[in-house]
C-alpha cells in the first residue's frame, strides 16, 4: 500500500500552513539590545527559507548531512533550521552560552558539514574554526564577513524562491539536541520529523495556537523547549510569534503590552525576574490567555503571583525531557491545589513508574520514570550501547528521573538520579562540572550538587577535598571552571571539606551534601 502519510515533515508542515495564511504576520523579532524590530509574513519567511535551502544544495549539503546553528533567538535561526530540515538535512542547535571547548566537541561530533551563525558570535567561531576540519560550508550572517566564508544574505538573494525538491519522511532525522550527560560528555539526541512534528501540534492543541495567537517565545531556541515546544508549535498553527534576541524582565513586560501577546511561555527563573520587577504592575498585560512554565517547579507562593497579576490566564505547568518530549502537565485547574507536582501524562504519551524489579509501582511508592509514545526521541547520536540500555525491551524510555504517583494518577518527581540541576532553566550535570574540576592540580576529589536559591531555582555547589599540602581559594576555583565551562554551569560556591560523606560502598552521598548545605547563601552573579 502506498505510504502516503510518511511524506511529511516540518519543513512542509510549515510551506502548508504559510500557504494557508501567506499574508499574515509569522514573526515579529525586537533585537533589545539595539533596539531594532523585525517582521515577516509567512509567505516572506518561507520564501527566505526556500532560498537558504537551495543555497545550502548548491553548496553540497544534502539528506542527512548535519547543519549547526549557532545564533541567539533572531530569525536566522528560524530560516536556517527550517532550510536544513527542507533539504532533508539534520538541524543541530549549538547553545550560545557554551565555552569554546565544548562548542568544538558538539559541532565535531555531530559531524557537522555546515555551520551557519551570526556576525556577534564570529569571535568564538573563529578560534574554533582550525578545530573543525569537518565543517566544510562557513556561512555568517552580518556586514564583516570573515575570510572563507559566505555571506548570509548574498546566498539567499542568488537563490531561488522555489519549493526544494527533496522527499523527506517522518521517521527521518530532524534534529539532534545535545544534553549533558552522566560521563560529563553531552550527548546527542536525535529526533525525528514525526517526533517534532507531534511536538508541535500536541503543544498546539494543548495551549489554543491559532492564527489569532501572538505567542511569546522568550526562552533560548536552541533547547527542545523554546524551540519545539512554543516557537515552531506556534508557527505550524499559524499564529504569529515574538520573540526577542535575549531574557530581560522589563522588555518581556513591554513586548506583552506592545505586540498584544496572548501566550507566553516563562522558566521559573524568569517569572522570579519579572516578579521582582518594583514596577511590574504598571504593564498592561490584559492580552495574556495562557502563562506556560517548566524546567523547574513553580513555588506556591510563584503560582499565587502570576495568578494575581494575570487574573485572566489559564496557567500550565509541564514537566519535559529533551529526549522524550512533553511528558506530563498540571492543567490549569490542578494548577494551585498539586503543590510540586508535575501533572499527569501528557495525552500522546504513556507513562509510568516502575521499580527496580521492572514492575508497576502503586500510589505512593517510588520508581522510575518512563515514557513511549510517538513524541520520543529515537536514540543518542552514535551511541548504539547507551540507546539501547536507554529503552525497555518493549520501548519505554527510562527518565533516569524518580517520581510517585498520588491517588489521582499527578505525578511527583523525588530525586534526578542522573545528579541534574537546573539552574535558571538549564539543565548542569555533575560530572561535566566534577571532570573540570577534578583537573585542577590542588583538587583531590570533589562533588557538585545543587541547593535551593531565591533566583535561579537552584545553584550550582561543589564540595572539594584538597590535596595533602595544597591551597585554593574558593575564588580560584571558580574561575577555574568559567575558564572550561559555560558560565551557568560553574559553582556559584565551593565548599572545603576534609572528605566527601561516602556510603559503605564508596557512592558520594549526594542527598546529605544538599542536605547539610540546604540554607546556603549562594552567590547569584551570572
Amino acid at each position: 500500500m502506498y505510504q502516503q502519510r510518511r511524506f511529511l515533515s516540518v519543513g512542509i508542515t510549515f510551506k502548508l500552513t504559510a500557504n494557508c495564511y501567506p499574508d499574515h504576520t509569522a514573526i515579529i523579532y525586537w533585537n533589545i539590545d539595539k533596539d531594532k524590530m523585525e517582521q515577516a509574513t509567512y509567505k516572506t519567511l518561507n520564501n527566505r527559507v526556500n532560498r537558504l535551502a537551495n543555497a545550502l544544495q548548491n553548496l553540497g549539503v544534502g539528506k542527512e548531512d548535519k547543519v549547526a546553528i549557532f545564533f541567539h533567538n533572531e530569525p536566522r535561526f528560524i530560516e536556517s533550521y527550517l532550510a536544513s530540515l527542507k533539504i532533508g538535512a539534520v538541524a543541530v542547535p549549538i547553545n550560545v552560552r557554551l565555552s569554546a571547548r565544548e562548542i568544538t566537541y558538539e559541532v565535531d561530533f555531530a559531524d557537522c558539514k555546515a555551520l551557519i551563525y551570526s556576525e556577534d558570535l564570529a569571535g568564538v567561531v573563529e578560534e574554533i574554526r582550525p578545530n573543525l576540519p569537518k565543517v566544510k560550508t562557513w556561512i555568517c550572517r552580518g556586514e564583516k564577513i570573515p575570510e572563507n566564508t559566505f555571506s548570509y544574505e548574498e546566498l539567499l538573494t542568488r537563490s531561488s524562491e522555489e519549493e526544494p525538491n527533496v522527499q523527506v519522511h517522518l521517521d527521518d532525522d530532524c534534529v539532534i539536541y545535545f544534553t549533558a550527560g552522566t560521563t560529563g560528555l553531552p550527548k546527542g539526541a536525535v529526533r525525528t520529523h514525526e517526533a517534532e512534528l507531534w511536538h508541535c501540534i500536541t503543544n498546539a492543541l494543548r495551549f489554543g495556537f491559532n492564527p489569532e495567537a501572538v505567542v511569546g517565545g522568550i526562552p533560548p531556541f536552541f533547547h527542545i523547549a523554546g524551540l519545539g515546544s512554543f516557537a515552531m508549535a506556534g508557527l505550524t498553527a499559524g499564529s504569529t510569534l515574538v520573540f526577542l534576541n535575549r531574557f530581560d524582565p522589563r522588555r518581556v513586560m513591554e513586548a506583552i503590552e506592545k505586540f498584544r501577546i496572548t501566550h507566553i511561555f516563562l522558566v521559573p527563573a524568569m517569572t522570579i525576574a519579572i516578579q521582582n520587577l518594583p514596577d511590574v504592575d504598571k504593564y498592561d498585560a490584559s492580552s495574556l490567555k495562557v502563562y506556560m512554565s517548566a524546567s523547574a517547579p513553580l513555588l506556591t507562593e510563584q503560582k499565587k503571583w502570576i495568578l494575581k497579576r494575570f487574573p485572566n490566564i489559564k496557567l500550565w505547568e509541564g514537566y519535559g525531557i529533551t529526549e522524550g518530549g512533553d511528558v506530563a502537565y498540571i492543567p490549569p485547574e490542578y494548577i494551585v491545589r498539586k503543590d510540586m507536582c508535575v501533572g499527569k501524562p501528557d495525552f500522546s504519551k504513556e507513562v509510568k513508574i516502575v521499580n527496580e524489579e521492572g514492575k508497576e509501582v502503586v500510589p505512593g511508592e517510588f520508581g522510575e520514570v518512563l515514557v513511549r509514545g510517538p513524541g520520543v526521541f529515537s536514540g543518542y547520536y552514535k551511541d548504539p550501547e547507551k540507546t539501547r540500555e536507554s529503552f525497555t525491551p518493549d520501548g519505554f524510555f527510562r527518565t533516569g528521573d524518580v517520581g510517585k504517583y498520588d491517588e489521582e494518577g499527578f505525578i511527583y518527581l523525588v530525586d534526578r538520579i542522573k545528579d541534574m540541576v537546573i539552574t535558571g532553566g538549564e539543565n548542569v550535570y555533575a560530572a561535566e562540572v566534577e571532570n573540570i574540576l577534578a583537573t585542577h592540580p590542588a583538587v583531590r576529589e570533589c562533588a557538585m550538587f545543587g541547593v535551593p536559591d531565591p533566583k535561579w531555582g537552584e545553584a550550582v555547589v561543589a564540595a572539594v577535598v584538597l590535596k595533602q599540602g595544597q591551597k585554593a581559594t574558593e575564588e580560584e576555583l571558580i574561575e577555574y571552571c568559567r575558564q572550561n565551562l559555560a558560565h551557568y554551569k560553574c559553582p556559584k560556591n565551593i565548599v572545603f571539606m576534609d572528605a566527601l560523606p561516602r556510603n559503605p560502598f564508596g557512592k558520594v552521598l549526594k542527598r546529605e551534601l544538599r542536605e547539610r548545605f540546604k540554607d546556603l547563601r549562594t552567590k547569584t552573579s551570572s
